[in-house]
């Protein structure tokens, strides 16, 4: 996975917490509202998510991607913390 911009962040934090509160996908007017921009650049955010690995397409759904929500590890004072995406609001960590 590629490292995301702020406004990439948010908008992946957008869809994970509404996928989490809604129990499906936002559909793109949802995400365009939810972060203040047009229709057509929430695809274009999300088109840069899946080219990113952090969004996949799948097919046959109403809503066409998922995310894929794999931990991030990092080092901090010298010990391996696994930095996970937010779960029902919170960031999920697992130090190591």
């Amino acid at each position: 996975m590629k490292h995301l911009t702020d406004r990439q962040r948010e908008v992946l934090d957008f869809i994970i917490d509404f996928r989490d509160e809604h129990g499906y996908y936002p559909p793109y007017r949802e995400i365009a509202e939810g972060v203040g921009c047009t229709v057509g650049r929430a695809f274009q955010h999300v088109e840069n998510l899946v080219k990113k690995g952090h969004i996949k397409k799948t097919a046959g759904r109403m809503r066409f991607y998922q995310v894929l929500e794999k931990p991030r590890t990092v080092v901090i004072g010298g010990r391996r913390v696994d930095v996970g995406f937010k779960h029902k609001g919170k960031v999920i960590t697992k130090v190591g």
